[in-house]
């Protein structure tokens, strides 16, 4: 069980990875501002560190 728990915190942080990635890659392809990245970073961020978050938790052993 703990290795799934591992793996969902990983998945977690992937998540905000690929929201940002995505995001980048949306305002690249359409030529918007840089201005418009600021909401979908903040998310991401958010996600990374609730990953991690989770990550590290799950791996403590009680």
């Amino acid at each position: 069980m703990s290795k799934i728990r591992l793996g969902l915190g990983f998945v977690i942080m992937l998540l905000g990875v690929t929201i940002i990635v995505r995001s980048a890659l949306v305002v690249a392809e359409k030529g918007l501002a840089l201005s418009a990245l600021w909401q979908p970073i903040l998310l991401g961020s958010l996600m990374i560190a609730y990953g991690i978050n989770r990550w590290r938790s799950w791996r403590v052993k009680p």
